[in-house]
């Protein structure tokens, strides 16, 4: 087998096992991003599911639906922002490598 050969078989293995690790990646990044996505979505569930009794009284006293969706609207717009402010300062100090 001639040098050129061999660097070649040595680039193919390292390259297909780098390719794998870059899927596995991938997927773990995929997870990572629907887990929260789910959560958030349950706690928007959870707050719309807890108010039922009120939007009906405001329905019944002649609120609009559109008014309703938008104080809906309004208060995830709000608090999204406000859980990445208080969120990211201490996500992005998580312990982590740190070069030496």
């Amino acid at each position: 087998m001639s040098a050129a050969a061999h660097v070649q078989t040595l680039s193919d293995d390292y390259f297909a096992s780098r390719n794998k690790y870059f899927l596995l990646l991938t997927a773990f990044t995929v997870v990572v991003a629907i887990v929260p996505t789910l959560t958030i979505y349950a706690a928007m569930s959870v707050i719309t599911g807890s108010r039922v009794r009120e939007t009906k009284l405001v329905r019944a006293i002649g609120g609009a639906s559109i008014g309703i969706l938008a104080a809906a609207v309004v208060e995830a717009n709000v608090l999204g922002p406000l859980g990445v402010a208080l969120g990211l300062p201490p996500g992005s100090r998580w312990p982590a490598p740190r070069p030496r």
